[in-house]
């Protein structure tokens, strides 16, 4: 089975991160705002993963989220794009570019966790295993992880096969996985075997 990775050719403009550990691993090497984004999104089902900030300003620059597969602009997500959702290392969250409070702040060394559902049109966002609570999402979007910072931070991304050190062995409910953090009851990780499973 393949689990979704950063996609390498996916460009926000002329700037795009610097990928490594078989596009996993994102250093956002450039002086601006630059954001990464999965191989491949998801339209129903629920689905968790998890992005790991090796690096990070823990602030209004770091940001992780949801967004439409679809995005053809060159504003980074944290701005006002539409069906673009994430949670920023202040705390703050972001809905199609409208910031308000959420929850705890995050940096270096904190995992993200994102349970986007799909079905019910919601994603919960979770710090270090810890729910920020729910945000409604709209739907009938094909939705991907992404990752946003500048500056040579570093984000790693697990859809499933982890890029970042794994102690907990944590799988999703048909098996597949490695999270360090228990994956929802009912949620899958990013996989192609899942998807088809979903879709039949």
């Amino acid at each position: 089975t393949n689990f979704a990775t950063w996609n390498a050719l996916f460009r926000r403009g002329t700037i795009t991160p610097t990928f490594s550990d078989g596009n996993l691993t994102s250093d956002f090497a450039g002086g601006a705002q630059q954001f990464a984004l999965t191989s491949f999104g998801v339209t129903t089902g629920k689905w968790y993963a998890e992005v790991k900030w090796i690096s990070a300003h823990g602030n209004g620059a770091t940001a992780t989220g949801i967004l439409d597969m679809a995005y053809t602009g060159t504003a980074d997500p944290n701005n006002a794009v539409t069906n673009a959702f994430g949670y920023f290392g202040s705390g703050t969250k972001n809905v199609s570019g409208s910031a308000s409070s959420y929850g705890a702040s995050y940096g270096a060394g904190d995992i993200i966790g994102i349970a986007l559902n799909c079905d019910d049109n919601q994603v919960t966002f979770y710090k270090n295993g810890a729910s920020q609570g729910v945000i409604s999402i709209i739907a009938g979007v094909t939705y991907g992880i992404f990752g946003s910072e500048y500056d040579g931070r570093v984000a790693s991304l697990n859809t499933g096969s982890p890029s970042f050190a794994i102690s907990s062995g944590n799988t999703d409910g048909n098996g597949f996985g490695n999270f360090e953090y228990a994956v929802p009851s009912g949620y899958l990780s990013i996989n192609t075997k899942n998807l088809a499973a979903v879709l039949a």
